[in-house]
């Protein structure tokens, strides 16, 4: 008998379906990048268009199971993030 899916995946809210590794990889690859908001890679079925669904740091968090670690990671790029497009941030 099968041991079920060893891949499991979870349903996001625009309806494509991501393991928690590659959701994790591509909001940290997004976060590297200097972006902060995380959208659906995936493209609409049956076209060449991405998807580019907005999905809410809330979401990603629960369904990408992300560590403690990670969530400080995300948590901290993502406010440094905010904080540089929507204020005149100035290190000394």
């Amino acid at each position: 008998p099968e041991e079920g899916d060893k891949c499991l995946r979870a349903e996001m809210s625009c309806g494509h379906a991501v393991t928690p590794e590659s959701l994790t990889g591509w909001c940290r690859s997004l976060l590297d990048q200097g972006q902060y908001k995380f959208k659906c890679p995936a493209l609409k079925h049956g076209t060449l268009q991405k998807c580019d669904a907005a999905w809410s740091y809330q979401e990603v968090r629960r369904l990408a199971v992300l560590t403690a670690e990670e969530m400080q990671y995300f948590e901290e790029n993502m406010a440094r993030l905010a904080a540089t497009e929507y204020c005149e941030f100035k290190t000394v």
